[in-house]
């Protein structure tokens, strides 16, 4: 484990890599957010032989809610990934947050939009203006969001077995109410939802909704799907898959290769 100190950045960080057979780093990247006000933690697979380039396309992968950033890797060949798609994987620890800028919480929101780019583009060769951002169950709705927010910067949107959380009964919850706040405040809806955020802005990443019949946030994920597709019937970058039963962990590797297609 070595310091990298500052450099060109404010962000002092902590690597711990390992070159494994298929020749892909995985590294764990422990820094301290000063959105945050605390330390935390990612994993990153970057390719070492197999892809050489002068910078790599960036894929972001989220949790779920109240997972971590080891998820992902625990449940998934990101080595297979990298390898296949010659990007970057980077799996950001998210907590209980949603990764939003939490009403009575931290900041993560900031943290994703600004701290990781900036390490990425300080400490590896990653070309942060082609980023793609995956989620599954509520990191979905997370990748969504930052999607819609950015999408100069997040070309794609994949979204597993969530759509738009505000959607979903999940206003007793205490965890959300953590996340947003009270539901009926002034702009709450505005804010928070998910079809209000993309047709906001005139420029859009491509989505794709995949989703099973079973899943706990099967009914916000057909939703979005439908009006994503609504407004754009013509659009060929727009995917929406309903699959039957409930998708599991063992279910995602299979749903990436298609969806990041």
């Amino acid at each position: 484990m070595g310091f990298l100190g500052f450099l060109d950045t404010e962000i002092p960080c902590h690597i711990t890599s390992e070159v494994k057979e298929k020749q892909m780093a995985l590294i764990r990247l422990n820094f301290y957010s000063e959105s945050l006000t605390d330390s935390t933690a990612a994993y990153i697979v970057a390719p070492v032989e197999k892809c050489r380039k002068g910078s790599y396309p960036v894929c972001v992968l989220l949790p779920p809610l109240g997972d971590n950033y080891t998820q992902w890797q625990r449940h998934t060949d990101l080595d297979l990934l990298a390898e296949r798609r010659g990007c970057m994987v980077v799996c950001p620890d998210l907590r209980l947050s949603c990764g939003m800028n939490m009403k009575y919480g931290l900041r993560f929101y900031d943290m994703l939009q600004r701290e990781i780019p900036q390490l990425l583009r300080t400490y590896f060769p990653a070309d942060t203006e082609r980023m793609t951002v995956c989620g599954f169950r509520e990191g979905a709705y997370t990748a969504a969001y930052l999607a819609f927010c950015m999408p100069r910067q997040y070309r794609k949107a994949v979204m597993i077995s969530c759509g738009s959380l505000t959607d979903e009964d999940v206003t007793a919850d205490a965890r959300f109410e953590n996340i947003w706040g009270d539901a009926g405040e002034d702009g709450w809806l505005e804010t928070y939802d998910l079809k209000s955020l993309y047709t906001r802005n005139s420029v859009h990443p491509d989505v794709a909704v995949i989703y099973g019949t079973e899943d706990r946030y099967a009914r916000s994920a057909g939703c979005l799907g439908e009006f994503i597709q609504k407004m754009n019937p013509e659009n060929q970058r727009i995917h929406v898959e309903k699959l039957p039963g409930r998708i599991e962990w063992n279910d995602c590797q299979g749903i990436l290769d298609r969806a990041l297609i």
